[in-house]
């Protein structure tokens, strides 16, 4: 059978695979465009189940540039460069890949346990970050060894399972955790709803709109960054957001 019957007879599956891939492209785009303009402090005013979904899309993201970027992309380059060499002297490669494939295994594992209980300590953030360097540099390893055996000996399926799924999972792996830890460096903020002679004794200045129905307000002479306020006319009510942060410092010095 020619490449002709081949593209021929794969042409159906061929155009479907095209279609799918510039659908999920544009999936990503759009939803990377919402996430990009999507700030921290946005987050704020979003409801829990949109929340989850945007740094759900982040993490996709972030996972698929990794994958590219990390694993995939200098892995053709690595086969290219290196695939002879490594190939004649496949004890060394296997030993290297071997010990890599353990480190990595070892790693993943206290990772696992250090991301049930994260806190926002230094030494909570430190750890995990050095957990996921490890996991990072190890997975390198094995994977640039692992993928020119596969290219030269395994079929296109296998080739497909190890190249692109064993880097997503890992790429997503080592990424969530770091995510988690810098979701703990947001600025908290206490919430509660402003009596009436509350509203008239401060100067509110409006500075943009929320939505059709809430409007942020700051007080004259306060820093936006340590109290804001909400207006939400649908309901009539004004809320006071406090950093929490400033309060604590507050009682401190009282």
């Amino acid at each position: 059978m020619d490449i002709n019957e081949i593209l021929l007879k794969s042409s159906p599956a061929l155009v479907t695979a095209i279609v799918a891939l510039f659908g999920s492209i544009t999936f990503i785009i759009q939803r990377t465009i919402l996430l990009s303009a999507t700030s921290e402090f946005d987050m704020l005013f979003i409801n829990k189940e949109q929340q989850k979904k945007i740094r759900l899309i982040g993490l996709i993201v972030l996972t698929i540039i990794g994958t590219l970027s990390i694993y995939i992309t200098p892995g053709l380059f690595f086969y290219k460069a290196y695939s002879d060499f490594l190939l004649e002297h496949r004890i060394i490669s296997t030993v290297i890949a071997g010990l890599s494939f353990l480190i990595f295994l070892g790693k993943s594992y206290q990772i696992s346990r250090a991301s049930l209980n994260v806190d926002s300590s230094k030494e909570t953030k430190k750890h995990i970050t050095k957990l996921s360097i490890h996991i990072f540099l190890s997975s390198l390893g094995w994977y640039y060894i692992l993928i020119i055996f596969c290219i030269e000996n395994a079929t296109w399926l296998e080739v497909s399972l190890l190249g692109i799924l064993a880097p997503l999972c890992t790429s997503a792996y080592f990424i969530y955790p770091l995510i988690k830890i810098q979701r703990l460096e947001r600025k908290k903020y206490s919430v509660r709803i402003l009596k009436r002679d509350e509203i008239d004794s401060i100067n509110l200045i409006h500075k943009y709109t929320i939505d059709e129905k809430r409007t942020l307000c700051t007080a004259k002479d306060l820093r936006e960054s340590d109290i804001f306020y909400v207006c939400d006319f649908s309901s009539e009510v004004y809320l006071e957001y406090k950093d929490v942060s400033s309060i604590k410092v507050n009682q401190k010095n009282n």
